[in-house]
């Protein structure tokens, strides 16, 4: 990662020393590689602003800077904030004891405590007495529990009824601020430490932690770990290849924890972890499960002695998807419990092989490609969805889902009264039907064009929803679905990808994905290019560029600059892409902080933005007003926002008006006049808080701390303060985070002292 003021920072910190010891620059860096091992080529390279992957790189040049070069805090808090040392608050005790500290909140400390656990596939959880050896094992020093078992045994059933109790503070512990569910199931062989990391992030709110790069998200990660307690849980572990992911689970910093899963008792895994094994259901167990089950497979009355289920418990070794699918057979089809048992008995493999078998044997064609193209979903699939590809009408789709359902092939999940039920795959169905697909790749193909084709029309319906952010919603469920069949597209180079991924793209991008994919823009540039749409791919182009700029990756726009200024000025594009190309290389200039330049790309997009629409007009006196305010002429920036906010309100660009009354809040505060900000704060707040912007709600947070502290109220900013510092920080806004530390410290020398 690169980052031109951590660059100009270090270079301060070395002409500093240089200045006080009376030395040279050379000798400086030589000496500061020397501590750390590194040769003065090195050194040369983080003056240029790379950030050094190594935290303790970093901790050595900041500590230089305050102990050797006499730097204040100010300079130290930039410094680590531009390095994204996410452990900055305690080294900033350790330098600075006075400095003023913002902490971040912990894990689950602020409202319900997060999760990503799976929805459960059980209507009804059969209590287990393993459970009880979990959770002591959970209680142990030992980072990690291994809970072992043959497939079907229920292992992710326990581990997730396990979470969901630890985050409930049970009574004596073991008691966890959120958990983080992490499955290798779907794509058996492809989790790594590195989207584990980005998992974690994503589930505790830390969304800015995916914009690192892996050393730094991992440092950033582990810290949040030892903020507060989390259990990770990792299931499947048997098929996980990333041996560094495994390593890294046995060593989780205390207060967490990790609960592994897998069918076999990996040695790696043995060896430094809590061993739980769980065995089939014990017979009082087995009494509850089966009493479920034949109530909700309408058994009960073909069930005349529970004897007869006790004999099929002995046949099964009490394993609970073997029983579920034996019981399923019984329903289905016309199988007798005694031909049941004797299959069980006589033919060769495990149990769940047999009835696997038998329950494939029994359904018909059109229910065995249901099945099978329900393994090329990810997570939970929407039953329209799953009849869309499999190439089945709904109303007979509807009947083939109940059969499967019945027969357990397919897990029911129901999510709440709101929406239709969603369905999944056990592990053991997911691998048979894997293989029988294996066999089929026509099929595969075909289904896969069907899904893509589903998806494209369900991501038109959201697109680039500016206005209405709650239509992103709709594609949360879908996420590891379209993720995965984005890339079999690209692979293909599938027809209907340019469509799917113009329809996705702004929610990878709002949802803070897309370290999933970073070859989203570049794939649907190229498909725009097979298409010989040139306009789609100018817009790709440009989106491309708006993501690293935002991201403040500058180094990657640099190669294709040039590329867009020329497109600035051809005539062959529609209006609406020449705009889009403008409002890309302001946007550049502009997070460059070079502003004489964004202000001339701006005032040349005008006449554009005038002809297209109220919202484009306004985004761009919006963005004229950004940069004649940081170049300090209020006047101009006031008159812009006060022409914005008349004409964004007329049209009902409701962001446009939260931005202009923002603007005008600054430059009223500017003035003096806490008064008039207030009101325009919350009149903005109120429409931020119906968009769920929570970069915008902080920065409203900020502005009305500024007023508190104007008017004497020095707890009500400092509350505000963190409250905004907390979400800058999560979001990984670093410019955002040193606006709230000066404004803090500007109220502290006040002689106002900070609430206890």
């Amino acid at each position: 990662m690169r980052d031109e003021r951590f660059g100009r920072l270090l270079r301060a910190a070395i002409g500093s020393i240089v200045t006080h010891e009376g030395t040279t620059a050379p000798l400086v860096e030589v000496e500061l590689g020397s501590q750390i091992g590194l040769s003065p080529a090195s050194i040369q390279r983080y003056k240029a602003g790379h950030i050094p992957p190594d935290p303790r790189t970093v901790a050595l040049f900041a500590e230089a800077g305050v102990r050797r070069g006499f730097l204040n805090a100010g300079w130290l808090r930039a410094f680590l904030h531009a390095a994204r040392f996410y452990d900055a608050p305690t080294l900033m005790a350790q330098l600075y004891p006075d400095a003023v500290p913002v902490s971040p909140p912990a894990p689950g400390t602020s409202g319900r405590p997060r999760h990503n656990l799976p929805a459960p596939t059980y209507a009804q959880f059969v209590p287990r007495g393993a459970a009880s050896e979990v959770l002591d094992g959970l209680r142990q020093r030992t980072s990690a529990v291994l809970l072992t078992g043959l497939g079907g045994m229920g292992k992710t059933s326990l581990a997730r009824e396990v979470a969901a109790h630890c985050l409930s503070e049970p009574a004596g512990g073991p008691a966890f601020a959120a958990a983080v569910w992490v499955s290798d199931q779907d794509h058996p062989g492809s989790t790594t430490l590195d989207a584990t990391l980005a998992t974690i992030a994503r589930t505790l709110d830390y969304p800015g932690l995916l914009q690192l790069d892996h050393a730094a998200r991992r440092h950033a990660v582990e810290g949040l770990l030892r903020q507060s307690p989390v259990l990770l849980v990792l299931d499947q572990c048997e098929t996980i290849a990333d041996t560094d992911l495994l390593a890294w689970a046995l060593r989780l910093p205390e207060p967490s924890k990790a609960l592994l899963i897998s069918r076999v008792e990996r040695p790696e895994l043995r060896q430094g972890s809590w061993l739980v094994p769980l065995a089939g259901l014990e017979a009082h167990e087995a009494a509850t499960f089966f009493e479920q089950q034949v109530r909700a497979l309408r058994l009960g009355g073909r069930v005349r002695d529970r004897r007869q289920l006790d004999r099929l418990y002995d046949a099964a070794g009490g394993n609970p998807k073997v029983l579920a699918l034996a019981l399923g057979a019984l329903r289905s089809g016309p199988r007798t419990l005694q031909q049941v048992l004797d299959e069980l008995a006589g033919a060769p493999g495990s149990p769940a092989d047999v009835v696997l078998a038998r329950s494939w044997e029994l359904i018909d064609a059109d229910a065995r490609r249901v099945l099978l193209v329900a393994s090329l979903f990810a997570g939970s699939i929407h039953p329209d969805a799953l009849a869309a590809t499999a190439g089945v009408e709904a109303p007979r789709a509807g009947h083939l889902i109940a059969r499967l359902a019945e027969s357990s092939l397919l897990d029911v999940l129901h999510l709440d009264l709101e929406q239709p039920p969603r369905y999944t795959l056990h592990p053991l169905v997911r691998a048979f039907a894997g293989i029988q697909l294996a066999t089929k790749p026509e099929l595969v193909r075909e289904a896969r064009l069907r899904q893509l084709a589903w998806y494209a029309e369900l991501a038109s319906t959201v697109g680039y929803c500016w206005d209405d952010l709650a239509r992103l919603n709709i594609l949360d469920p879908e996420q590891e679905t379209l993720t995965t069949l984005i890339r079999w597209a690209i692979r293909e180079r599938a027809p209907e990808l340019g469509r799917l991924v113009s329809g996705v793209d702004y929610y990878y991008y709002i949802r803070g994905l897309w370290a999933l994919l970073p070859e989203l823009g570049a794939a649907r540039e190229a498909a725009a290019r097979a298409a010989g749409d040139s306009a789609e791919a100018t817009r790709a182009l440009a989106y491309q560029i708006q993501m690293h700029c935002r991201q403040r990756q500058f180094e990657a726009v640099t190669p294709r600059l040039e590329e867009l200024i020329a497109l600035r000025e051809s005539p062959a594009l529609m209006p609406d892409v020449r705009f889009e190309v403008a409002y890309t290389l302001g946007l550049y200039w502009a997070m460059r902080e070079q502003y004489d330049e964004a202000i001339r790309c701006w005032e040349q997009a005008l006449p554009l933005s005038w002809g297209l629409s109220v919202r484009a007009y306004a985004v761009n006196r919006g963005w004229l007003a950004i940069c004649h305010y940081h170049r300090g002429e209020q006047a101009q920036a006031a008159e812009l926002w006060a022409a914005v906010l008349r004409d964004a309100s007329a049209g009902g660009f409701t962001r446009g008006v939260v931005s202009s009354q923002i603007g005008l809040a600054r430059v009223a505060l500017d003035q003096g006049d806490t008064s008039e900000a207030q009101g325009l704060l919350a009149a903005a707040h109120e429409a931020a808080q119906a968009h769920g912007d929570r970069a915008i709600i902080a920065e409203i947070q900020t502005l009305l701390a500024r007023c508190h502290d104007m008017n004497g109220e020095a707890d009500a900013a400092h509350r505000l303060l963190a409250t905004a510092h907390a979400t800058y920080e999560r979001l990984g806004l670093v410019r955002e985070q040193e606006e709230v530390y000066q404004i803090r410290e500007r109220v502290t020398r006040s002689g106002r002292a900070l609430p206890r």
